[in-house]
């Protein structure tokens, strides 16, 4: 069993980022601005709409988070509930 020391710790958090930032020089370096932000253009368009609804359900619901938390539990009927669940299985289908 691998005791967790500081030394240890440090140690795979740096081997961790040192793996990130290299994956991410090997895979980005033949890429400009405009291949990373338009995708190359292709992407479908169900993916981007998909991504978008995504994005605007995430938005909501981190909004309703601000509510206490009890609260937001026993009131699973509340309309920002019903309309995520809606839109949910909506994309599901």
């Amino acid at each position: 069993m691998v005791h967790l020391t500081p030394t240890f710790v440090l140690f795979v958090l740096f081997l961790y980022f040192a793996m990130l930032v290299g994956m991410a020089w090997y895979t980005g370096r033949n890429n400009s601005n405009e291949g990373f932000f338009l995708a190359n253009r292709k992407v479908h368009w169900y993916v981007v709409a998909y991504v978008m609804i995504g994005t605007s359900i995430s938005g909501l619901l981190s909004s309703a988070s601000r509510v206490r938390w009890e609260a937001q539990v026993s009131t699973w009927r509340s309309p920002t509930c019903r309309w995520f669940w809606a839109v949910w299985w909506v994309i599901c289908l």
